[in-house]
């Protein structure tokens, strides 16, 4: 069954969303390396129980780069949360039952980055369209043999929650349980994330 697998926090500069995410939380995300043909690089850190945050922003030595995350990054109209991603072992079980719902899904895609300390990070990523939700409807991850983020990134995060809203929330809450994704129901209203994080300044509400 998947899982939540990390929260992305846009930002149109990294260093700034690190330095805002520290600010409100008292962590300081560590950056965790580039995604080369994506246009995008980021920082990372745990949430606790096998889940992260992921700051993500346009990456500068990639100018000519573009992307669907990318672009997703450059319409929000205020650095926050923007997404979300689901893991499982069987991305293309996923896709079967995308299609199934009449979304389009895959190919499946191997992806990989370099991180600052010159290790090579291989994951595998899935991403369903032809629906109504936009980034409101989570793209599918796969670790393989790859130690998960939240194992070694900065601590001292929990999440306590992790709330949509949207206003078609009940076809939203279908399309997920179509997917097989377990998640609190989606509450009715404007498009928007909430994630409930306890934190060393105290409990803390992150939007987008």
């Amino acid at each position: 069954m998947p899982v939540l697998d990390h929260i992305l926090w846009g930002d149109d500069d990294l260093d700034r969303g690190i330095a805002e995410f520290e600010r409100l939380t008292g962590i300081r995300p560590a950056k965790a390396g580039r995604h080369p043909g994506y246009g995008t690089w980021n920082a990372l850190a745990s949430l606790g129980d096998g889940v992260y945050i992921e700051v993500i922003s346009p990456d500068p030595e990639q100018p000519g780069a573009d992307s669907g995350r990318l672009r997703q990054i450059r319409s929000l109209r205020a650095p926050g949360l923007m997404t979300f991603a689901m893991r499982s072992s069987d991305l293309d079980g996923l896709g079967a039952r995308a299609r199934a719902a009449g979304y389009q899904a895959g190919p499946v895609i191997d992806r990989s980055r370099r991180t600052p300390e010159g290790a090579t990070v291989r994951w595998r990523s899935l991403f369903i369209e032809g629906h109504p939700f936009d980034r409101w409807l989570p793209f599918g991850i796969d670790w393989l043999d790859t130690p998960h983020p939240s194992t070694h990134m900065p601590a001292g995060l929990t999440l306590r929650s992790f709330t949509l809203t949207h206003p078609q929330a009940a076809a939203l809450t279908a399309a997920n349980r179509a997917l097989g994704f377990e998640l609190p129901a989606v509450e009715q209203g404007p498009p928007g994330f909430r994630a409930t994080i306890a934190t060393p300044k105290g409990v803390v509400d992150l939007v987008g």
